[in-house]
Parts: C-alpha cells; structure tokens; sequence
C-alpha cells in the first residue's frame, strides 16, 4: 500500500504526488473597535467616528464608510449622529450631559461614550446663575 503524503504548499495539498486546490476558508469577522479623537463636545463642535473591523486571520480594515454601518443614539434630542458617524451636539446651545453612540458592523457592536460641556466658563456661570434664581 503506498503512503499518501499530505503537505500543504502554497494553498494547495500535494496528495500520492498530485497537487490538488485547498479549499479556502473566509476569514470571519471578530470584533469591531469604534474610536473618536475627540469624545467631548461644544456647541457647534462636529467629532468623526472610525470604525475598523477585526477579523479572525488577524487582518484589520477601515470600514467607517461602509454602507452597512449602523450609527444609533438613544438621545436623539441632545445628540445627533449622521450616516457617515459624524456626531454633534444636536441643540446648538451649552449643555452639560453625555450619552453613548453605539456602532453596528456585522453584527458587531462597539460603544463610544460623548460628553457636551458648556462653551467656556461665561457660559457655565449664566446657567447656573438661572438656576440660583428659579
């Protein structure tokens, strides 16, 4: 009985001395990893969101502009995230809250946390100087 030689080269299986295609496996994707530079905003400040996805043979890709990219927010009053993941402070006025923009790829899911602030000091002192007065 002769021996059959099994010896992977090159995507392909050399068996009793006949090279024969390996089947191809796709590679899955693992997880998602959502990132901002900046996660506070003011008013009238924009903040991009990226998104790359991991993958099980280790590759990494860009996909924050891929059409199959879910940007959601509960707090659509306060914030507003666009289809391209551009979020921004949705009252155009100095508020003092935070809320978190979930990312869907895949059926992946990553979460990114956004604070707003007030404007600048001026700002903080006539809300709360409307608040000594109610």
């Amino acid at each position: 009985m002769r021996a059959v030689i099994d010896h992977i080269l090159f995507n392909t299986h050399v068996i009793n001395g006949k090279y024969e295609e390996k089947e191809q496996i796709d590679p899955t994707l693992s997880k998602i990893k959502a990132s901002v530079k900046n996660d506070t905003l003011f008013t009238g400040v924009e903040s991009q969101i990226s998104v790359i996805a991991k993958f099980s043979d280790g590759r990494e890709k860009d996909v924050t502009n891929s059409n199959d990219i879910i940007f959601r927010t509960n707090d659509a009053d306060k914030f507003t995230v666009s289809k391209a993941g551009l979020v921004k402070n949705a009252r155009n006025k100095p508020i003092k809250t935070k809320t978190v923009i979930e990312v869907i790829y895949g059926g992946k899911q990553s979460n990114i946390y956004f604070f707003c602030k007030f404007d600048n000091k001026k700002d903080k002192s006539k809300n709360q100087s409307s608040k000594k007065v109610k």
